[in-house]
């Protein structure tokens, strides 16, 4: 497995991983799922020359790092690609100061593997988040 920065000549093998997991908020709209992708960075995880995965996340280089999306396809999960892209996208940005993520709270999987990466839920650290 190897990793590279991408972008959207990959958007129809990205739109299939997005299906594989049901992500449907970011089918409705090919247009705009281009334009998510044109305006974020993008490492893919490659195997045998297909995309198996990405991370996909926002920066002002600087200051914050937003991981948007982690996305390991299903015949491929477990086998550290997952870290892979974490590790490679820490250690490029390590820089950055804040480092953040957002992940559903009763999915025990990815809560697991953030804490496994050392990430801390806000609350750990005497902070708040706010969405709206």
């Amino acid at each position: 497995m190897t990793i590279e920065t991408i972008n959207e000549d990959y958007l129809k093998e990205i739109k299939k991983l997005y299906e594989e997991e049901g992500w449907i908020s970011y089918l409705d709209s090919d247009m705009k799922l281009s334009n998510a992708i044109k305006n974020s960075q993008i490492l893919g995880l490659i195997s045998r020359g297909k995309l198996i995965g990405f991370i996909r996340y926002l920066t002002d280089f600087e200051h914050i790092l937003y991981i948007q999306d982690l996305i390991i396809a299903k015949n491929y999960r477990r086998n550290g690609g997952g870290q892979m892209l974490i590790e490679n996208l820490l250690n490029k940005y390590s820089y950055i100061r804040s480092k953040v993520l957002l992940t559903d709270i009763d999915d025990r999987v990815s809560n697991d593997f953030y804490q496994k990466l050392n990430f801390q839920k806000l609350e750990d650290k005497s902070m708040i988040s706010y969405i709206k």
